[in-house]
């Protein structure tokens, strides 16, 4: 019995080294996963923060595209007003145009300024009524003052006119009068009128109008000797006291000669005289430069505006597949640290039966080595009774 305790005491001993060796080395490999696991949480951890960055930076950029996609809007919504409002303004100046180069000139002048259009004469400047500048409550007096002279053309030398006139006649469209500038002179004034300064007077007529300098000498022969005044009543005081050759006219267009004859009343209804539209027709042409600046600023504006929005929608939609491949990367993560927790609860129960057997073998070592021990001992008596 002792000799098949020893031998089997010494299998069991080989299987206890072998338990023991077994369990050393899932301990190792144990405290490897709790590193690796803390790596992860580590890692984890990380990867949260970013997470939560990237979801502001996501965030920013959404609200950025929302902000310049209003301030796109509003471009193109300035743009489209002027365009509007420059198409009605042009519209407008072009009625205008027609109208003081038609309908409120002469027939010969009418006929002068198509052929100038088409450019079968050249040098033709514009009418004069055209290229004056009057103050709106003196217009009324200027066109009366000026009365068919309105429709005067202003040309730039002699020869403009001999071939316009050549036109007119081979046309047989009507007799207009010329002004070339190359050759008009002006008319000396005299001397100026005693009552200038008076209650009523307004002023010399060549004096309250404005014109470019060359056309200096036309306004001043024909309106150098035309004083304005109020009303009739002042026309009727000043009348006789005025140099020869001067004539008045009142505001509102009544005309008094030197002999005493006065023209007055009201003519046809209409919506404007030519000064009138001359002034708009300016102020129109002004605003059109205007408006055309101020629209190729604001498609300037708006192309820039244009070019935002799409650089915000860029970044945003590169914040957005930055925040995806991070969400991706931390599932990834978490499930990788779910195989590493079930990994590691089966390490541990495989630790607990391998510490339970090595127990239990143990157990069995130590019970079969008393046991031996008894043996050995009761040999020993038993040898010794003998002797």
């Amino acid at each position: 019995e002792q000799a098949a305790l020893v031998a089997a005491g010494e299998a069991r001993r080989q299987e206890l080294a072998r338990l023991q060796a077994l369990y050393r080395q899932l301990e190792q490999e144990r405290s490897a996963l709790e590193g690796e696991r803390g790596e992860l949480v580590s890692c984890l951890a990380a990867l949260e923060e970013r997470l939560a960055a990237a979801r502001i930076d996501v965030d920013r950029w959404v609200a950025q595209v929302a902000q310049r996609r209003t301030e796109r809007d509003q471009r193109r919504q300035s743009v489209q007003e002027l365009e509007r409002e420059l198409t009605v303004t042009r519209t407008r100046l072009e009625g205008l145009v027609h109208a003081l180069e038609h309908d409120l000139v002469a027939h010969s002048t009418r006929a002068i300024l198509s052929a100038a259009k088409r450019g079968e004469l050249s040098g033709i400047v514009g009418t004069l009524g055209a290229l004056l500048d009057v103050p709106p409550e003196l217009e009324q007096a200027i066109e009366a003052a000026l009365g068919s002279h309105l429709s005067d053309l202003v040309v730039e030398r002699w020869a403009d006119a001999e071939a316009a006139i050549a036109f007119l006649k081979e046309n047989r469209a009507g007799r207009a009068t010329f002004h070339p500038l190359d050759t008009v002179r002006a008319v000396p004034p005299g001397r100026a009128p005693l009552v200038l300064g008076e209650p009523g007077v307004i002023g010399v007529a060549a004096e309250l109008v404005s014109a470019s300098p060359e056309l200096g000498p036309i306004v001043q022969s024909l309106l150098g000797r035309v004083l304005v005044v109020t009303d009739l009543a002042t026309t009727r005081r000043v009348l006789h006291d005025l140099p020869p050759g001067w004539v008045v006219v009142t505001r509102e267009g009544e005309l008094a000669r030197p002999t005493g004859a006065v023209t007055g009343g009201a003519g046809r209804p209409r919506d404007r005289g030519v000064l009138a539209s001359a002034r708009e027709r300016r102020a129109l042409a002004a605003r059109v430069d205007r408006l055309a600046a101020l629209l190729a600023e604001a498609q300037r504006e708006a192309e820039s505006a244009d070019d935002a929005y799409e650089h915000a929608r860029a970044c945003a939609a590169s914040a957005e597949d930055t925040l995806r491949a991070l969400e991706h990367e931390y599932r990834e993560l978490l499930a990788q640290q779910e195989r590493l927790e079930r990994e590691q609860r089966v390490l541990c129960e495989r630790l607990r039966q391998q510490e339970q057997a090595t127990e239990q073998l143990r157990t069995v070592v130590e019970r079969e080595a008393r046991r031996i021990a008894e043996l050995t001992s009761e040999e020993a008596t038993l040898a010794a009774a003998l002797e």
